[in-house]
């Protein structure tokens, strides 16, 4: 059942089936894919981009800068770098 959904999403875009009317008809495959989602990230390292990120933040803090990163994508990475 998950690789039903995983070979529907490598057809689809994240924006067809990652949506609200498709968690309506099938919220269980929803839920399998985000489990999916989530032990491929914990996977994974930060890269340079992540930690250049990180390492700004730091600075802003230290500078008394306000900074907020507002991004499309969810990613934890940043957290871990």
């Amino acid at each position: 059942m998950i690789k039903l959904i995983l070979d529907k999403a490598e057809k689809l875009k994240a924006t067809d089936f990652l949506t609200h009317s498709f968690f309506l008809h099938t919220p269980q495959e929803i839920w399998r894919w985000h489990h999916e989602f989530r032990k491929l990230q914990v996977t994974k390292a930060p890269n340079i981009s992540h930690h250049a990120i990180a390492n700004f933040q730091i600075f802003c803090e230290k500078q008394n800068i306000k900074f907020s990163l507002i991004t499309q994508v969810i990613c934890f990475k940043i957290y871990r770098s």
